[in-house]
């Protein structure tokens, strides 16, 4: 009986991660042989955040030994998310000659994708924030960047540069289009969270 109390002692040690013992009977009489394994518990853990709301991670437990890094919802989301913005983008592309042997067309075209690339990205950094349930207005750098962001894109598409990067400057319906675009993204992730998400 004593040896089952300092079992559970052991067990109950934030040290170890799991233990298992065997009680089987020796050569002689009133003998026994105790084998037991004992697998320890890591030792330090790692946890980083650049988020101000997530000051409090550091207090957070570890994850347990075989969870992923993202639970299956997020992946889930993401892999969905990923497919809705390939086949927006691809539509995108095809609709504005990409197809086409007018090369004017083409880099049309592949305008188009690469301003729908940076939507999409500045969608996701809100949706990933909504998923852990941050204030929308909770950082401001985050605008700052998404202002920096589509900034850039509008210097490269309005001056001169656009003929380093090959990208063509877009009238009012093409960037029409790409709102419209980025808003049917968005609605994907309203959907998805409505029909499909689990509480995250």
């Amino acid at each position: 009986m004593a040896i089952m109390e300092r079992l559970r002692l052991l067990k109950d040690d934030q040290k170890i991660e799991n233990i298992h013992a065997e009680i089987s009977p020796g050569l002689y009489p009133g003998e026994a042989v105790l084998e037991v394994e004992v697998e320890e518990a890591r030792p330090y853990h790692l946890s980083f955040s650049v988020d101000n709301y997530g000051k409090d991670i550091m207090r957070r437990r570890p994850k347990p030994r075989g969870e992923g890094i993202l639970p299956k919802s997020k992946l889930m989301l993401i892999a969905s998310l990923g497919v809705a913005g390939t086949i927006i983008a691809l539509v995108l592309f095809a609709l504005y000659g990409g197809n086409s042997a007018n090369g004017a067309d083409v880099v049309l075209a592949q305008t188009m994708v690469f301003n729908f690339v940076v939507l999409y990205e500045v969608i996701l950094v809100f949706v990933i924030r909504y998923g852990y349930q941050v204030p929308f207005f909770s950082n401001p750098y985050i605008w700052l960047s998404v202002f920096l962001s589509i900034s850039l894109q509008a210097m490269i598409m309005y001056t001169p540069l656009h003929f380093y990067f090959k990208v063509a400057p877009l009238g009012g319906d093409e960037l029409m289009v790409l709102f419209a675009a980025a808003f049917g993204f968005y609605l994907t992730f309203l959907m998805y969270h409505r029909f499909f998400a689990k509480p995250m």
